[in-house]
């Protein structure tokens, strides 16, 4: 499962291969242009420091709320709040759309803003609260990643963000921690 809300959230990237190396994609416009890009959220005005303090406070927010989600607690009050604000902050129109002999209904802002980008992220994660299983909600096993993801897998197993990167490296690690473990094991004495 694709969501706005989790794309944000893994903004704040953590390098799977060397511990303690982060890096805030927020602060880089070409990555902030693909979120754009992907959820379709067009906005005349570049990132600035009011909007991205913004984003940044929504992903410190939604980040309590998954932690919360995942483990079966239920969601803080405060932070329901924040999101929930989030969502208002931004008026929307209805329009009914013709299309052919059928009509569809729309929901449109009023204003197409950074408010409305993060109202847009907070509804995202909304839906996934209403509609979304806990037990897939998931962060990368991997200590130095903690990539949060929705496990799609038929038998909910899914522990990495990725099977090839993040998997194989904790793998790999943990043969080379049993392998260590033999060789400095117990010395047996010749009789």
């Amino acid at each position: 499962m694709e969501l706005a809300c989790l794309d944000l959230l893994n903004s704040d990237w953590r390098d799977w291969r060397c511990p303690g190396r982060r890096t805030d994609r927020l602060e880089d416009p070409k990555w902030v242009r693909r979120l754009l890009d992907r959820w379709n959220l067009t906005v005349a005005r570049p990132l600035d420091a009011r909007a991205s303090e913004m984003l940044t406070e929504l992903r410190s927010v939604l980040r309590r709320l998954v932690d919360d989600f995942r483990s079966g607690k239920p969601l803080d009050r405060a932070d329901v709040a924040r999101l929930d604000a989030a969502m208002a902050a931004v008026p929307v129109c209805r329009r009914l759309h013709q299309e052919g002999n059928r009509c569809r209904l729309s929901t449109e802002p009023v204003s197409r803003d950074w408010a409305w980008v993060a109202a847009e992220i907070a509804a995202s994660f909304a839906g996934l609260v209403e509609c979304g299983d806990p037990g897939r909600l998931k962060a990368c096993e991997n200590p130095e990643c903690l990539w949060v993801f929705y496990d799609e897998s038929r038998n909910r197993s899914r522990r990495w963000c990725d099977a090839t990167e993040c998997g194989d490296l904790i793998r790999v690690r943990r043969f080379r921690a049993r392998q260590r473990a033999e060789r400095s094991g117990p010395k047996r004495c010749a009789p």
